[in-house]
């Protein structure tokens, strides 16, 4: 695996700017000669102990995936002035180095972290910039939608967090993602969280919650004019199910599981390469039905915004309560009327709460200024998203038990006030502690 790294001449070992007198066609003067030598080997220095770093920290599958992948440049630039070779749109102080040294900068700053963290002092250093790396999921879907604004809303209200949304394959990759410290948080599809937080198919997955998002009632989407009116008139049609690795799958199974069906065998299954693509296959009459959940979910909103309009079908209230009878970790939930155009009235379903996890060695301090970020911008989020409204620190602390938080958030919790589930299973000598 190839990684190039341009280095600028042109700074000294204390970060003063320099002139390159190569680049204006002058050679150096003679009694500088000291301090090029000292340049070229502190430059050999950082080389020998990057790059083994670097590929030890890369995953082919993964390494398209992330800031730092193959054929990208890491510049490790002058510190604290712009010289003469800038890139096109290079912001100063972005990566500069000062005070604490090239690679911790960048480090910090996540142009290393997310390709093979690497330590300084065996700890993180939190008092520095940093940026927050968010795995969302492909185009054109909910995740990647919610999560653009979620960032936003941070950097606003946080810029020194420096929030970057990344896409990815979706719930499952972000899961991996996030406990191989490739990505510092990520959204995941409730039942792909809840299989992995309980080690259903699979060891506990060693990750805390930052947040809820939003509820996922599942449901398929039809248009207006077919003849589909419940699950069943769905039997034996091409059906879209969502990426291969998204967590609505999943909530698919379990539906239909709880009903006597199965996708492959009483469905034509068809997996999408990319979200966008599900509503453009149902609209072209390619495909009869979209499976997918959520609030306001983009999928839903542009087949319900089509010339056709959209009809949804979800579980009858008595496939519901057979639902819930065999697969007891869902939850009944329901679209309010007028999430979608032509929605007069509520869709009952089931589903859970899709949730935003945290690398758990991510340091209490970083995740305490990214609750308050998320609760201090509940409003913004909620202006800018329909679903956004759901994410709110009162909805955290009731739907998410004590124990699955991060430590970070917890203390957020308590210092702004915020009461509920989480809270009360706190047991009363660590709640004293914390006061």
């Amino acid at each position: 695996m190839s990684h190039s790294a341009a280095f600028e001449s042109g700074f000294d070992l204390q970060g003063t700017a320099r002139a390159n007198p190569k680049r204006h066609g002058k050679a150096p003067m003679r009694n500088d000669f000291t301090e090029w030598r000292q340049r070229v080997l502190s430059l050999l220095v950082l080389l020998m102990g990057l790059f083994p770093a670097i590929a030890a920290g890369v995953d082919d599958d993964d390494s398209a995936q992330f800031p730092g992948a193959p054929g990208q440049v890491l510049l490790i630039r002058h510190a604290e002035a712009p010289g003469t070779g800038d890139p096109e749109g290079f912001r100063l102080g972005e990566y500069t180095a000062s005070g604490h040294g090239v690679l911790a900068k960048l480090a910090e700053g996540g142009a290393l972290r997310t390709v093979g963290r690497i330590g300084f002092g065996g700890a993180e250093t939190d008092h520095l910039p940093r940026q927050v790396v968010l795995g969302t999921a492909t185009p054109g879907g909910g995740f990647q939608l919610f999560g653009q604004h979620l960032a936003d809303v941070i950097n606003e209200v946080e810029p020194s967090l420096g929030a970057e949304p990344i896409a990815t394959r979706g719930s499952l990759q972000n899961l991996e993602l996030l406990e191989t410290g490739k990505i510092d948080i990520g959204l995941v599809e409730g039942n792909a969280a809840h299989q992995a937080l309980e080690g259903i198919g699979r060891a506990p997955a060693n990750l805390a919650v930052l947040s809820v998002m939003y509820p996922n009632p599942g449901m398929f989407a039809v248009l207006a004019d077919s003849p589909y009116r419940n699950i069943e008139d769905l039997k034996g049609k091409p059906v879209a199910f969502g990426t291969r690795a998204s967590g609505l799958r999943i909530l698919a199974y379990d539906v239909l599981d709880g009903i006597g069906l199965t996708p492959e065998r009483d469905f034509e299954p068809v997996i999408l390469d990319k979200a966008g693509d599900g509503p453009r296959l149902v609209v072209d009459g390619k495909v009869e039905a979209l499976w997918g959940a959520g609030i306001g979910w983009p999928g839903f909103l542009k087949i319900a915004e089509s010339p056709a309009g959209a009809r949804f079908i979800a579980p009858s209230a008595a496939q519901v309560e057979q639902i819930l009878r065999k697969h007891s970790h869902l939850r009944t939930m329901s679209v309010p009327a007028g999430t979608y155009k032509g929605q007069v009235s509520p869709i009952a379903s089931v589903g859970l709460w899709s949730l935003i996890l945290v690398r758990p060695t991510l340091s209490e301090e970083i995740v305490y200024r990214l609750a308050s970020a998320i609760h201090n911008g509940e409003s913004a989020l909620a202006e800018r998203l329909q679903q956004g409204r759901y994410t709110t620190a009162q909805n955290t602390a009731i739907q998410v038990p004590a124990a699955l938080l991060h430590r970070g958030v917890m203390r957020y919790f308590r210092e702004a006030g915020v009461t509920g589930r989480a809270l009360r299973l706190i047991a009363p000598a660590a709640q004293t502690a914390a006061n």
